[in-house]
Parts: structure tokens; C-alpha cells; sequence
């Protein structure tokens, strides 16, 4: 909200209120204050400005306030202060280096800064004051334009310029446009001995809340407080809480609730916290926190690989599955706060987008996550878009976010052509509105599928949501063989610290996205895994395996083998499994289990000297011969039949 207040000072030559104590309380903490020192507290609110009362200007990030003094520059010095937590304590000597005091008093329809030696303007210079202790022209006319952010503006009627602090030369001065690095805030001083510090309490002081449900808190202040009282949440993807004290739950986690209480003639300010912890309400323990999409206002926030929506400039209007001839079909949406939590890629919903390359070279492809196509100009000449196999020609397009932070997307290949809604479709019309691209920001990992069609993967402190196409599953050792004991399909979430083997299409990436889930990793899963490519350690009890093929690299042979001699530690990448079983479970040392419909056994014909190799017998014996009778043996981590 904006507010027409303009600003007259007076440098008082005696200071009526003396502190004759050594602390001030405030907030639950003490500040130390000298005698003969002044107390201000910091204007959070417009409504906190009143008529006569004196105020100062200060600058946190440094912890200065503006001084009365000028320099040889005709900037306005600047002293140091003690600022703490909104309360900025000055001892007062009555010097020029003492700080300009502002008392609001109105004059016609704008305030003067008035010194003890008269009003302070705006120089004709710019970036500089002048004083006149008479002067009312409009160069020495302020007004407040705006309070936001617990920062204020103060805006100079003639020149158009703000009131800043500047580091570098250790001043106040004034500025067109404002930086906002420099920003500034006001303080209003304490006048009255018999103010105190302001109880507040919460009853109870926690509680909990289901996501998607309300509660109300309950806030104690005395009967005698009539000041403004605000809530904030520290994190609203957590809970959301409204003017009332109401806490709504958003996503499963615990936050703070903070009331905030503005000062009044009787207490100093206060604050005061509520923990709410928000629970998922259905009856699994699988809790998913909703996927969101940001909008983008910066071409840094472009990145390849990443996923995005494309929405109308007006964000009510989606791009969504290509219609088959002339371009993409538009959806309606909603969007709060710039963000969209909906689903994606089903009829009737928004379909996502796959970024990719554009940084370096300033052109980008379009994929169409559904499919895999990328989206292709139908020609130069036509408004038409169509879908490619191939990302060539008319797939590439040029990527600019503009000061609106809407999004130009230009075809390369069609000059002057832009993608843009119409009233039923996207399409490449020329000189129309341009859109807004909305990101994915919920992490996603990205994980391939070998040549024999099975991977293994974990994530020690994230779960994952399992892509189409793929299947995990975790393992337990039964009957000496491997069992599957637990199945997940696309759409389910793996928990986290849960090591699987995954089974897709060969040769494919998949992405999997990361998710917020209580899930719990199962507790008979013998695979094991890490988040770091690490080294096994050495243990007798067990036996390592690692997913593997047989030493002639048939894909059919796919299995756990013993990734070291005996089944010994071997390093494991990041992000895989591996299998760990207890020696005294196996019997005759089994060395591998197949996953892929063989049990990965291998013939050899015993007709010439075996190599140096390692060779152990089917119940774990070492075999130090060069030749070997027929039988089964376990030959460098494989097992092997002689004939």
C-alpha cells in the first residue's frame, strides 16, 4: 500500500528522555544501554507512523544511522549504533555527529527534514543535501511513497530521488533509481520510562494439523494491548498460516508459526512462536508432497535437461498433447503464487516439456516428455507446429525471458515467428502476446538401463518416484535362492535408503523424480547400497555380490556375482546396490544368483592346463591344481562347469 507522508526533522538541543538504567528488555532478550542513551524500535507497519513522532533513519545491514552532520561533499554522515532484533540504542552528546531526529509534523500537504540549523533538501547537484533553515521550496519537500519489507523510501518531491545509505564512502546521500542494496528503515524513539516489555504466550504452545486441514491457535496478550499483531510461517510448503492466527497444513513436516506484535505507548514490541507439525491424511504411510512448477523471470533459471510447462502470459491457458495436425491443444489451469501443483501429461492436463541445449549455443530443443518428440515449426511460412523423431531443422528455437518475464520462444527456422495460444491451440503466430514457462522444481535423477535390461539403484536420503516403464524390486536370500519380497511400479515411491534392482527397456534413461515421502525402506531387503563410491570392508561372516553378466558378457546371463575372490569387499559405485548375505546362509559358498533366466553357469571343456586363476570348489575350498577333475568350481568369482 502506498502512503503520502512527508517528513519534517528537528535536531533536538536537549534530549528529554534519558535512560538511568543498564538494560532495556525486549523480545525476550537484554540489550545493554548507557546513561544518557536514547532507545528507538523499528517500524515494521505504516500504521506505526504517527503524527509527532520522532523517528530516525537507519541502515541494519551496517548498523548506521543517519547523523546531522554534512560532509565536505554535502553528504549526510553517517554513526555507528548498536542495532539488535529491531531495537537501536545512541548515546546522545548533542553534537553534530548526533543523529537527525525526524518528528512528523505536517505541513500543507508535505513534511520538511528540519535540522537544528534548518530544513534539509535535495541539491541541485543530485546525490547531494543542502541546508536552509528557512526554505520551504520543493527541493526540501519528502514524502514516504512506500513501506514494504520493514524498508521505507524516502522520495525527494522535486528530484524524484531516494534517500540511501552508501558503503563504500560511508554516508547517507540521495539516489534515482533507489538501489536496493542500500536500502534503509525507520526507527521511531522510545519516550515513555513506563513502557514494558509485551507478554505473550501461546495455549497451547504447539499442535497438529493434517495436510489440507486448519487449526487455530490461540494467542494471550494483556486485556490493556491494542497494538497489531501479525503471523508469518517459516516455511509455507510446510503449513500457511492467515491474519487470524489460522494454520493451514500444506505438506507433511514441522515448521514455526511466528505472531509478531507491534509496540504500543505502553509495551515494546514482542514475538512469539507456535511448532505445528503437519501429518498426511490417508491411511498409508506413503505421503507424497505435491510436484510444483515455478515460473521462470530470468534466462539464468533456463536449464538443459530440466522440465517445464508453457502457459499462456495471463496464466490461466496450458500447452498440452499435440492434436495430430496443426499444433498443441490448450487447457485451462490454475495457477497461486506463480506456481502450479496440478497434474501433467494426462488428458485434459498440461504436458511437460524437456529443455535441452540452448546454453552455450543461445538455441534450445523442445522434447515432449510424453513421447520423447521434440516440437517442430511445420515451415517458415506456416503457423503450424508439428512433432519430430529427429531434434533438426525446424526444432530449434531461440529462448528470451523478457523485463516482463514472459518468455519469447522463436523457431530459428521461421524468422519472426513465435509460439504462442490462440484459442484452442499453441501454435507459431507472428507478433503475438508471448508465454510464460513454468519449471519444474522438485529434483529429478536420471538413471540408464543397460544393454541387458536390469540397473540397480539407491539414494540413501531422498525417495524416488518410480518413471513409467521400469519396475524395482528388492530382494531377500530363501531356499538358496534370491526372492523378490517387494515390487514397485510407476507411480510408487522407492523410500529412502532403499537399494533395488531395477528392471526397463534396454539401453534407455529413465528419469526418476525426487519426492518428500514418509515411506519406509523395507526391513528384509538384503541389498545394500551407498551415496559414494566406496570401499567394501572387509568382513568374514559375509558374502559381497554385485549385478553383473558372465565373463563371456552374454545379457542373458545377468546376475549377482561375487565381485572380488571369495566374495570378498570390491568398491561400489554411488547410487548402486549390491548384495550382502551372511556366509553361514549359503551353502557350498554360491557365488552367483541370475536374475535374467540363467543361472549364469558357464561349461569349459578341461582338455588343455588351466590359467592362473583363482579356484574354489562348490563348498569354498581354495584349489591350488592346474588341472581339475570334472565337477562344478567357482573360477575368478563365477561359477563354472568342467566336463
Amino acid at each position: 500500500m502506498n502512503i503520502s507522508i512527508y517528513l519534517r526533522t528537528s535536531l533536538l538541543a536537549i534530549f528529554s528522555f534519558v535512560f538511568y538504567m543498564g538494560t532495556v528488555a525486549f523480545a525476550d532478550n537484554t540489550y545493554s544501554v548507557s546513561v544518557g542513551s536514547n532507545v528507538y524500535m523499528k517500524v515494521t507497519s505504516a500504521d506505526e507512523i504517527v503524527v509527532d513522532g520522532v523517528y530516525v533513519i537507519v541502515n541494519e545491514q551496517y548498523g548506521k544511522v543517519m547523523s546531522a552532520k554534512l560532509n565536505t561533499s554535502k553528504m549526510a554522515s553517517s554513526i555507528d549504533a548498536q542495532i539488535v532484533s529491531g531495537i537501536c540504542c545512541i548515546t546522545v552528546d548533542n553534537s553534530d555527529a548526533d543523529p537527525y531526529e525526524i518528528t512528523l509534523k505536517k505541513t500543507s500537504d508535505y513534511y520538511l527534514l528540519k535540522t537544528n540549523v534548518g530544513n534539509v533538501g535535495c541539491s541541485s547537484d543530485g546525490d547531494k543535501f543542502d541546508v536552509n533553515e528557512s526554505s520551504t521550496a520543493k527541493r526540501f519537500q519528502w514524502d514516504i511513497t512506500e513501506l514494504t519489507n520493514d524498508s521505507i523510501s524516502i522520495k525527494n518531491v522535486s528530484s524524484g530521488e531516494f534517500i540511501r545509505y552508501r558503503d563504500n564512502s560511508d554516508d547517507f546521500r540521495t539516489y534515482l533509481p533507489p538501489p536496493g542494496e542500500f536500502s534503509i528503515q525507520l526507527y521511531k524513539k522510545v519516550t515513555d520510562t513506563t513502557m514494558q516489555p509485551l507478554p505473550l504466550s501461546f495455549n497451547p504452545s504447539s499442535g497438529e494439523v493434517n495436510v489440507g486441514e486448519t487449526l487455530s491457535t490461540v494467542l494471550e496478550t494483556p486485556d490493556d494491548y491494542n497494538g497489531l499483531i501479525t503471523y508469518s510461517s517459516a516455511d509455507e510448503d510446510i503449513a500457511v498460516v492467515n491474519a487470524e492466527g489460522v494454520i493451514t497444513g500444506v505438506g507433511v513436516g514441522t515448521v514455526d508459526i511466528t505472531a509478531s506484535a507491534s509496540a504500543t505507548n505502553v509495551y515494546y514490541g514482542n514475538n512469539i512462536e507456535f511448532t505445528v507439525t503437519v501429518k498426511g491424511n490417508v491411511a498409508d504411510d506413503d505421503i507424497i508432497e505435491p510436484v510444483v512448477y515455478k515460473r521462470i523471470k530470468s534466462t539464468d533459471e533456463l536449464e538443459s535437461g530440466k522440465r517445464y510447462l508453457i502457459l499462456a502470459s495471463n496464466s490461466t491457458k496450458a500447452l498440452s498433447q499435440h492434436n495430430g495436425s496443426d499444433g498443441f491443444k490448450v487447457v485451462g489451469v490454475t495457477v497461486n503464487n506463480e506456481q502450479y501443483t496440478g497434474s501433467v501429461n494426462e488428458t485434459g492436463c498440461p504436458y511437460e516439456l524437456l529443455v535441452g541445449d540452448g546454453k552455450e549455443s543461445g538455441t534450445w530443443t523442445l522434447q515432449y516428455v510424453a513421447n520423447g518428440q521434440f516440437i517442430k515449426a511445420e515451415s517458415s511460412s506456416s503457423v503450424g507446429l508439428k512433432i519430430s523423431d529427429n531434434a533438426t531443422g525446424n526444432c530449434n528455437w531461440s529462448i528470451e525471458i523478457l523485463e516482463t518475464g514472459n518468455a519469447k520462444i522463436v523457431n530459428t527456422k521461421s524468422t519472426g515467428r513465435t509460439l504462442s495460444v490462440g484459442t484452442d491451440y499453441f501454435k507459431n503466430y507472428s507478433g503475438t502476446d508471448p508465454v510464460q514457462l513454468y519449471k519444474k522444481i522438485t529434483d529429478a535423477v536420471n538413471i540408464p538401463i543397460g544393454v541387458t535390461g536390469y540397473g540397480t539403484l539407491y539414494y540413501g536420503d531422498v525417495s524416488l518416484i518410480v518413471p513409467e516403464g521400469v519396475t524395482a524390486q528388492t530382494y531377500s536370500y530363501s531356499g538358496e535362492e534370491l526372492v523378490a519380497t517387494h515390487t514397485y511400479n510407476a507411480g510408487d515411491v522407492i523410500p529412502k535408503g532403499t537399494a533395488v534392482v531395477l528392471k526397463g527397456n534396454a539401453g534407455t534413461n529413465y528419469c526418476f523424480d525426487k519426492v518428500a515421502s514418509t515411506a519406509v525402506a523395507p526391513s528384509d531387503n538384503m541389498l545394500k547400497g551407498s551415496d559414494e563410491d566406496v570401499q567394501l570392508e572387509e568382513n568374514d561372516d559375509v558374502y559381497y555380490y554385485k549385478l553383473s553378466r558372465n565373463s563371456s558378457g552374454d545379457t542373458s546371463s545377468v546376475g549377482f556375482y561375487w565381485g572380488a575372490a571369495d566374495g570378498g569387499p570390491f568398491r561400489n559405485p554411488a547410487h548402486k546396490a549390491y548384495l550382502e548375505i551372511q556366509r553361514t546362509s549359503v551353502t557350498y559358498g554360491k557365488s552367483t544368483f541370475a536374475l535374467g533366466g540363467t543361472d549364469g553357469v558357464e561349461s569349459l571343456r578341461m582338455d588343455k592346463e588351466m590359467p592362473e586363476d583363482v579356484v574354489y570348489s562348490i563348498s569354498g575350498v581354495r584349489i591350488k591344481s592346474a588341472f581339475l577333475p570334472k565337477g562344478v568350481y567357482i573360477i575368478n568369482g563365477k561359477k563354472r562347469i568342467v566336463r
